[in-house]
Parts: structure tokens; sequence; C-alpha cells
């Protein structure tokens, strides 16, 4: 593979390449890669988690959201319930069955993750997370 010299192409290429590889190793489980990143929104966060806080963390509107939530809970994959306190809020909670696949699919997460960061070493780790992440605050301003 030659090296790409135009920083967005080069970004767009991992990406779908990542997600390639991703979606293939969940596939099993009946997850796509954003159904897996919603589960693992909502275990990493603290508290109750409402359809908005998913909206807000992965940057999609509510319509995409709402279709995504709803064919996951179509996979018993999660439970949406109003809020009780205010009606106009949907939590998302997780079903047994999610919290029953996520460490294997965690493990697999971590699997691509590794094979990405071949050769690299802790620094060089740090270092493509900081410059990554000064890119998306960059292009999000």
């Amino acid at each position: 593979m030659s090296e790409y010299q135009n920083l967005g192409y080069l970004i767009k290429l991992i990406s779908d390449t990542l997600l390639k590889l991703v979606n293939s190793s969940i596939c099993e489980f009946g997850l796509t890669f954003q159904q897996f990143q919603v589960i693992e929104f909502i275990i990493n966060s603290e508290g109750e988690v409402s359809q908005k806080d998913i909206e807000s963390y992965m940057g999609v509107a509510h319509p995409t959201v709402v279709g995504l939530l709803k064919r996951m809970e179509m996979k018993n994959f999660i439970v949406c319930k109003f809020n009780p306190n205010d009606k106009r809020i949907k939590n998302v909670y997780l079903t047994k069955k999610a919290y029953r696949i996520m460490e294997e699919v965690s493990r697999m997460k971590r699997e691509v993750e590794g094979e990405l960061l071949l050769g690299m070493d802790e620094g060089q780790k740090n270092l493509l997370m900081s410059s990554l992440n000064t890119v998306l605050k960059n292009i999000t301003k």
C-alpha cells in the first residue's frame, strides 16, 4: 500500500477500513458498530442515559437515533422508557442480553485496536490520540 499525503483522504480510508473491520468482527452478535457504540456509552455513563444524551454523544440528529434505538430494541439489546419525572425524556436501558455479549465484543474491539496500533510504542500511541483529538476539536469549532 502506498503512503497517502492527503490528510482528509487518509482519515477517510482509515475510518472506512476500521468500520469494515469492526462490523465484520461483531456481526455474529447481530450488532453494528453504531449499536456497539451506544451500548458502550450506556455502560460507561454514570446514572441514567436519555435518548438526547445518545444524540449528543454520537453527534447525530434525533431521527437517526430514534431509528437506531428502535432497531436495537427489536434485537432486545435495549429498552426505552419515559422518565417518570419528565415524560418528555426517554431513558435507554440495557438488557441482560446486551451485558452478556459486551465482554466478548469489547475483547474483539481491543484486538482490532491492537492491530491498528501495531508497531507503535506508548509515546507514539499517546501522540496519535492527542493529535487526533486536536484535529477533531479544530474541525468542530
